[in-house]
Protein backbone atom coordinates (compact mmCIF):
# COMPACT_ATOMS: atom_id res chain seq x y z
CA UNK A 1 0.00 0.00 0.00
CA UNK A 2 1.34 3.47 -1.20
CA UNK A 3 2.05 6.00 1.85
CA UNK A 4 2.09 9.78 0.75
CA UNK A 5 2.94 12.72 3.36
CA UNK A 6 2.04 16.18 2.19
CA UNK A 7 4.24 18.49 4.58
CA UNK A 8 2.24 21.85 3.68
CA UNK A 9 2.73 25.49 5.06
CA UNK A 10 0.72 28.41 5.43
CA UNK A 11 -3.06 26.79 5.93
CA UNK A 12 -3.36 24.70 9.24
CA UNK A 13 -5.79 21.23 7.71
CA UNK A 14 -6.75 18.64 9.34
CA UNK A 15 -4.45 15.67 10.06
CA UNK A 16 -5.78 12.60 8.39
CA UNK A 17 -5.92 9.50 6.71
CA UNK A 18 -7.98 8.95 3.85
CA UNK A 19 -8.99 5.37 3.10
CA UNK A 20 -11.84 3.45 0.48
CA UNK A 21 -14.99 3.43 1.72
CA UNK A 22 -15.28 -0.19 0.61
CA UNK A 23 -13.02 -3.33 -0.54
CA UNK A 24 -11.39 -1.97 -3.64
CA UNK A 25 -9.58 -4.45 -6.61
CA UNK A 26 -7.05 -1.48 -7.18
CA UNK A 27 -4.61 -0.43 -4.84
CA UNK A 28 -5.51 1.80 -2.08
CA UNK A 29 -3.48 5.01 -1.03
CA UNK A 30 -3.12 6.38 2.53
CA UNK A 31 -2.62 10.11 2.38
CA UNK A 32 -1.96 11.82 5.13
CA UNK A 33 -1.86 15.58 5.30
CA UNK A 34 0.73 18.10 7.78
CA UNK A 35 -0.33 21.56 8.17
CA UNK A 36 2.18 24.22 9.73
CA UNK A 37 2.81 27.57 9.81
CA UNK A 38 5.70 29.36 8.28
CA UNK A 39 8.82 28.41 10.92
CA UNK A 40 10.91 31.16 9.13
CA UNK A 41 7.88 33.66 9.21
CA UNK A 42 8.53 36.05 6.31
CA UNK A 43 5.83 38.24 7.63
CA UNK A 44 4.20 37.94 4.04
CA UNK A 45 1.11 35.29 4.79
CA UNK A 46 -2.41 36.98 5.42
CA UNK A 47 -1.73 35.53 9.54
CA UNK A 48 1.41 35.77 10.57
CA UNK A 49 2.80 33.89 13.73
CA UNK A 50 5.24 35.03 16.06
CA UNK A 51 6.69 32.01 17.52
CA UNK A 52 10.17 30.84 18.61
CA UNK A 53 12.99 30.07 16.38
CA UNK A 54 12.86 26.49 15.67
CA UNK A 55 16.71 26.33 15.71
CA UNK A 56 16.73 26.61 19.72
CA UNK A 57 17.68 23.24 20.78
CA UNK A 58 14.54 22.63 22.94
CA UNK A 59 12.64 23.50 19.15
CA UNK A 60 15.04 21.05 18.00
CA UNK A 61 14.20 18.31 20.58
CA UNK A 62 10.29 19.00 19.91
CA UNK A 63 10.80 18.58 16.14
CA UNK A 64 12.83 15.49 16.32
CA UNK A 65 9.66 14.18 19.10
CA UNK A 66 7.56 14.93 15.78
CA UNK A 67 8.79 13.92 13.21
CA UNK A 68 9.19 10.49 14.45
CA UNK A 69 5.51 10.63 15.67
CA UNK A 70 4.74 11.39 11.64
CA UNK A 71 7.45 8.36 10.73
CA UNK A 72 4.66 6.01 12.26
CA UNK A 73 2.23 6.75 9.46
CA UNK A 74 5.08 4.51 7.34
CA UNK A 75 5.26 7.04 4.83
CA UNK A 76 6.57 6.20 1.42
CA UNK A 77 6.81 9.66 -0.41
CA UNK A 78 6.73 13.23 0.99
CA UNK A 79 5.81 15.84 -0.78
CA UNK A 80 6.27 19.54 0.22
CA UNK A 81 5.34 23.14 -0.63
CA UNK A 82 8.46 24.12 -2.68
CA UNK A 83 9.17 23.77 -6.43
CA UNK A 84 10.65 20.42 -7.59
CA UNK A 85 14.00 21.78 -8.65
CA UNK A 86 14.84 23.36 -5.32
CA UNK A 87 13.97 20.23 -3.38
CA UNK A 88 15.80 18.58 -5.43
CA UNK A 89 18.82 20.03 -4.72
CA UNK A 90 18.27 20.81 -1.30
CA UNK A 91 17.22 17.47 -0.53
CA UNK A 92 20.53 16.04 -1.63
CA UNK A 93 22.28 18.24 0.17
CA UNK A 94 20.27 17.89 3.47
CA UNK A 95 20.72 14.17 3.18
CA UNK A 96 25.28 14.61 2.44
CA UNK A 97 24.86 17.01 5.93
CA UNK A 98 25.80 20.09 3.63
CA UNK A 99 23.00 22.34 3.51
CA UNK A 100 23.30 25.20 5.75
CA UNK A 101 20.29 25.60 9.13
CA UNK A 102 17.46 26.11 7.88
CA UNK A 103 14.09 27.54 9.93
CA UNK A 104 11.81 26.70 7.10
CA UNK A 105 9.24 23.81 7.57
CA UNK A 106 10.05 22.26 4.37
CA UNK A 107 13.84 21.29 5.82
CA UNK A 108 12.53 20.81 9.45
CA UNK A 109 9.65 18.55 9.09
CA UNK A 110 9.66 17.40 5.38
CA UNK A 111 13.31 16.67 5.32
CA UNK A 112 13.71 15.17 8.36
CA UNK A 113 10.60 12.81 7.98
CA UNK A 114 11.88 11.73 4.26
CA UNK A 115 15.04 11.01 6.68
CA UNK A 116 13.83 9.22 8.90
CA UNK A 117 11.45 6.97 6.47
CA UNK A 118 14.96 6.23 4.51
CA UNK A 119 13.59 8.27 1.27
CA UNK A 120 16.02 8.68 -1.34
CA UNK A 121 13.67 11.81 -2.91
CA UNK A 122 11.56 14.38 -1.68
CA UNK A 123 9.14 15.40 -4.36
CA UNK A 124 8.27 19.34 -4.79
CA UNK A 125 4.72 20.30 -5.72
CA UNK A 126 4.45 24.02 -5.12
CA UNK A 127 3.03 25.78 -8.16
CA UNK A 128 2.03 29.45 -8.39
CA UNK A 129 -1.40 30.72 -8.16
CA UNK A 130 -4.02 33.02 -5.90
CA UNK A 131 -5.36 31.46 -3.21
CA UNK A 132 -9.28 32.10 -3.09
CA UNK A 133 -9.16 33.52 0.69
CA UNK A 134 -12.33 35.04 0.80
CA UNK A 135 -14.40 32.33 -0.84
CA UNK A 136 -12.66 29.69 1.73
CA UNK A 137 -13.15 31.69 4.76
CA UNK A 138 -16.97 32.64 3.61
CA UNK A 139 -17.60 29.04 2.98
CA UNK A 140 -16.02 28.10 6.78
CA UNK A 141 -18.15 30.93 8.29
CA UNK A 142 -20.96 29.55 6.64
CA UNK A 143 -20.31 26.03 7.89
CA UNK A 144 -19.47 26.19 11.11
CA UNK A 145 -15.89 27.45 10.64
CA UNK A 146 -13.96 30.16 11.90
CA UNK A 147 -13.60 33.17 10.32
CA UNK A 148 -10.22 35.06 10.65
CA UNK A 149 -10.22 38.28 10.12
CA UNK A 150 -8.09 40.56 8.10
CA UNK A 151 -4.21 40.56 8.13
CA UNK A 152 -2.37 40.89 11.10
Amino acid sequence: MSRLSFVLCGWVLSLQTLRAAEPVEAAVAEVMVVGTYHFSNPGQDQHNVVADDVLAPERQQQLDRIATSLQRFRPTLVAVEWPRDVVNERYASFLAGMLAPSRNEVVQLGFRLARLADLSAVYGIDVDGEFPYEPVQTWAGQHGGESFGGAE
